[in-house]
Order: C-alpha cells, then structure tokens, then sequence
C-alpha cells in the first residue's frame, strides 16, 4: 500500500511554419528601386516606372500602408536600373544610379532625414547595380558596373565604405559582379549571386565581409541575378531572381552564416523588387518589381513571416 499520488500533463505544441503574406499595393508599378528599413518602419525610393523618365519619388510603409513622401533631391533623376540604398526609414542614403542625362553618371549620393533628401558627397567610382547595406553612418557599396564605354562594360569588385560624409576605398572582392544584393552591417556584410563578366552569365558566388577583407563562403542553391536580400550576414534571406533560362523565380534561399537552404517561395515571382536593407528576416518586405516577363511591373508587397 502507498499513499504516494502522480498527475498527468498534457501539453500541445503547434508548428506554424514561416510563409509570405500580403501587403498593400505598392504606389506606382515600378522596378529597379532602392529601399531600407524593417517592415513596419520602411522607404522605397526612386525606381524606373513604365512611362518614359524614372521615378523621383520616395514612400514610406508602416506595414499597413504606402504614404507618399518627399521628392528626391535635384542631383538626381531618380533611377535608371538598379538604384541601391541603406540606413533606415529616418536616415536613409540612396546611391542613384545616374545624375541627369544622357550622358549618364553613377556617382549620385543622396541622404534623407525622415522629411526631405538632400545631397551627398558622389562616390569615387563610377558604377552601377551594386550591391548595398549598413546604415548611414557606416554603410558599404560594393560591385557595380561602370558606364559603358569603347571596350564595353564590366563587373567590378570594388569595394566603398561610408561615414554619413565621405566615402573612402575599401578591400575589393574575390569576384566582380553586379545585378545582385547586399546584406548585414559594414563589418559583417554578405553578398550572393549576381551578374559576372567572366563569363558574362548568372552566378552562385558568396562572399563575406568582415570590415578588412573578402572571404569566399559557400555557394547559393542556384544561379541568380537581380535577387534581393534582406538579415545578417548570419541570417539573411535572398527572395526571387531572373535565373538563367531566362526564369522569373518566386523562390527564396536562406543563408545561416555557412551555407544556403530552401525556404517558402514569395507568391509571386520577380526581379529587381524594391526590399528594406537593414531589416532582420523576421521583418523582410519585398515590392513591385519585374513580374511575370520584362517590361511587366507590378505592385504588390509581400511580407515574410518567421516560423513560430
């Protein structure tokens, strides 16, 4: 005989697993502009619109809702294929990709505040379609393309890091590219994919960089060229791509730190979408973009919804 007595518990775990969701129509069909910022404090500015001429607008998103914000400033036209930025919805630089024209610069800078744009010190390098990320006070651009010339024009693996006043050279890249996305901080930045000129195709490259050097990493599942990315150099997601073939894909790879694997696919498929840099997974939006086929934009925004 005892007297000794023992409950019973019961408990129930539930898996909801990460996915996309929708948000608000993005303002304009647009492609090819920059962005900053978690999802419920985010920019886009610039981009390249079906009409003729490039967009000089900026918007914010709250999460909820597209507000239409300041004009850019004069240095800029807006952009022409790939406008890149950094910093945040309050601080906020754009790296334009031309200063008027034809002929056509790519050395624009231009810094927002929260109300109004003003003008930067240009970058030392003529390029465009490089990859960004940071903040505005230590930001870093690296790659790009130079303005097309007699001998025609190449991916470069040049690197630059900004103080929120100067921009100074920094330690170029194992491999040129561009038409691809940068991640992370300016010491912890990664960049994936893109557009080589050697061969002149799409491409899996990774690269980390730590603030003094480039370090090669471990490929992407496949190639890709004009994705986005969004995290840390130790998570971040790359979220749609024009992949060879051509294919517009809607899928997205997650990188650890160490290597790429599978994760769920935007709803739809697209290239040089408008996302947020410095933003964590967790908060990644991606808008408008080239759907379906070149010249199609659409407007959409989609949002990614961690795993919980």
């Amino acid at each position: 005989q005892t007297t000794h007595t023992e409950e019973f518990n019961k408990s129930i775990f539930t898996r909801t697993a990460g996915v996309w969701s929708s948000g608000a129509n993005f303002p304009e069909k647009t492609t090819s502009g920059g962005g900053a910022g978690p999802v419920s404090a985010a920019i886009s500015f610039g981009g390249n619109p079906p009409s003729a001429g490039n967009l000089n607008k900026s918007f914010e998103y709250n999460g909820t809702a597209w507000s239409d914000e300041a004009t850019l400033s004069d240095k800029t036209a807006g952009s022409l294929s790939g406008q890149t930025g950094f910093g945040t919805q309050t601080a906020a630089v754009a790296c334009a990709d031309n200063a008027g024209g034809p002929p056509y610069t790519y050395v624009a800078t231009i810094e927002y505040d929260g109300s109004s744009w003003s003008n930067g010190e240009d970058r030392p390098a003529d390029r465009y379609s490089a990859a960004t990320c940071g903040i505005l006070t230590a930001g870093l651009t690296f790659g790009g393309r130079a303005t097309p010339g007699p001998g025609g024009s190449f991916a470069f693996n040049t690197t630059l890091e900004y103080d929120g006043t100067d921009w100074t050279a920094a330690p170029n890249m194992n491999t040129g590219r561009d038409n691809f996305n940068g991640s992370g901080t300016q010491t912890a930045a990664l960049g994936g994919g893109g557009y080589s000129s050697v061969p002149n195709k799409e491409g899996s490259h990774t690269e980390e960089y730590d603030g003094s050097s480039w370090t090669n990493s471990n490929n992407q599942l496949y190639d890709t060229r004009m994705a986005k990315q969004s995290g840390t150099q130790t998570d971040t997601l790359s979220m749609g791509s024009l992949s060879p073939g051509p294919s517009i894909l809607a899928s997205t790879m997650r990188y650890d730190g160490t290597s790429w694997s599978t994760n769920p696919s935007m709803a739809t498929g697209r290239y040089n979408q408008h996302v947020g840099t410095q933003a964590t997974v967790g908060t990644t939006w991606g808008a408008a973009g080239y759907v379906n086929a070149s010249p199609n934009r659409g407007q959409t925004t989609e949002h990614f919804n961690e795993e919980t």
